[in-house]
């Protein structure tokens, strides 16, 4: 959804943009519970809908500037979106470290990228 909220703001207003992605983001999801089921657990294309984002939002950012004022909120959502990324990938460490699971807090992580999100459709100018 951030990939197409910054791909309409910033390229051309491409609002169809969020269900195809949403699509192919649940796509990959189905398609490795499908592969999963069949012993071989395929997440190349749940790894594409979740890190291709994270190299072309900066991308697009950084090609194309915004209209709108409080990009840093959307900064600040990427951030957390990252975050969350790390928290899920040493899952286990931080659980041996913190008594907490990693999962656990990149819920949280992504619940706060998407509150930066909401503050920044909420508080934007042109």
């Amino acid at each position: 959804t951030l990939l197409s909220i910054i791909i309409t703001e910033r390229i051309h207003d491409a609002r169809y943009l969020s269900l195809l992605l949403m699509l192919a983001g649940a796509i990959s999801v189905i398609y490795w519970d499908h592969t999963e089921r069949q012993g071989m657990g395929d997440l190349r294309p749940y790894a594409l809908a979740q890190f291709l984002p994270m190299l072309l939002i900066p991308l697009i950012c950084a090609l194309f500037p915004s209209i709108y004022t409080e990009t840093r909120r959307l900064v600040e959502a990427f951030g957390w979106y990252a975050l969350a990324k790390i928290f899920e990938y040493f899952d286990r460490g931080i659980f041996q470290l913190l008594s907490i699971s990693g999962h656990t807090l990149k819920h949280l992580a992504a619940g706060m990228g998407a509150y930066a999100l909401l503050r920044y459709l909420k508080y934007r100018k042109i």
